[in-house]
């Protein structure tokens, strides 16, 4: 799947989540909601890793599959800023990481 078709997907689905609970979509809201997932994706890390109450742990399966969930929650997050702002965000990325990863990797194929 195509990053900007991931996008238009966040989007949609930010529009519906929207439309179903009565929420303005605010730049604090994504910043607030984002600091939630990003909580509960630490909590899913640590219970993963058992880095937790005994209580808490889980099958190792259930574990992952969990933490690979709230890691994509926070990355809907981050695409919904994006696209809030008016971000490209495979721009910013391309300009960031991309072209230092690719540069790094003709440095270390001459040598």
């Amino acid at each position: 799947m195509e990053f900007s078709e991931m996008q238009r997907l966040v989007s949609v689905n930010s529009k519906r989540y929207v439309e179903k609970h009565g929420i303005e979509v605010t730049t604090e809201f994504l910043l607030l909601k984002l600091m939630e997932e990003t909580g509960e994706f630490a909590e899913a890390l640590g219970i993963c890793e058992e880095q937790c109450r005994l209580d808490k742990r889980i099958d190792p399966a259930i574990a992952r599959d969990n933490l690979q969930n709230e890691l994509a929650d926070v990355m809907t997050v981050v695409m919904a800023i994006a696209n809030h702002l008016d971000i490209d965000l495979v721009a910013g990325l391309e300009n960031k990481v991309f072209k230092k990863g690719r540069r790094s990797l003709e440095e270390a194929s001459k040598e």
